[in-house]
C-alpha cells in the first residue's frame, strides 16, 4: 500500500451503518486493513488499495472497487454474509 492508513483516519469517514457493523464484525473476531491486490503483473501501481477483513489472522473479505466508502461497505456486507449476520428485511 502507498499510503498507511491508521484506524481513526478512514474509519470516521464511513457512515454510522457500516461503523456499527465494524463494531459488530469486531465482536466476531475480525480486524480490517488497507493491501494492494493485483490480478496481473501488468497492473498500475497507482491502484487504490483493496479493504480487507481479516479473520484467525487470514483474510476474510475484500472489496477493490470503488471509493473508500464503497469499499468498505461491500467488504463488510460479504464478511457479515459469510459468518451469517445478514438478516432479511420484514415488509
Amino acid at each position: 500500500m502507498s499510503e498507511s492508513l491508521v484506524i481513526g483516519e478512514w474509519r470516521s469517514t464511513v457512515n454510522p451503518f457500516l461503523q456499527d457493523a465494524l463494531t459488530r464484525l469486531e465482536t466476531h473476531g475480525c480486524t480490517f486493513g488497507w493491501a494492494e491486490i493485483s490480478d496481473d503483473e501488468e497492473s498500475s501501481s497507482s491502484d487504490e488499495p483493496s479493504f480487507i477483513v481479516w479473520r484467525a489472522g487470514q483474510p476474510f473479505a475484500g472489496w477493490s472497487s470503488g471509493d473508500l466508502q464503497t469499499r468498505v461497505h461491500r467488504a463488510v456486507r460479504l464478511a457479515e454474509a459469510r459468518l451469517g449476520l445478514l438478516v432479511e428485511a420484514t415488509v
